[in-house]
């Protein structure tokens, strides 16, 4: 779900991008139609990590939990006073 939350993002950024650089053809004939995929994308995952999350054991989702803090944690924030200064 995070990903295709990230895709969304990307997708939006490069569009806009192509389409400053004149390259609206690009824009309008490869980059928004992907673009108008994502946001269902990003629903049918939401929507299905939603309805398996009940299933899982208080171990599982404190092991999803953890990976997730780890995973998106900002690089070279590793003590209190770094997340500070990063705004975390």
């Amino acid at each position: 779900m995070a990903t295709e939350r990230s895709a969304v993002l990307a997708y939006n950024l490069l569009h806009d991008g192509v389409a400053e650089m004149g390259e609206s053809a690009v824009a309008e004939t490869i980059v928004a139609p992907i673009r108008r995929q994502e946001p269902g994308h990003f629903a049918l995952y939401k929507m299905s990590a939603i309805g398996l999350a009940g299933q899982l054991a208080p171990w599982q989702r404190w092991l999803v939990r953890r990976l997730r803090q780890l995973s998106f944690a900002p690089v070279g924030a590793n003590d209190d006073a770094q997340r500070a200064t990063s705004g975390t």
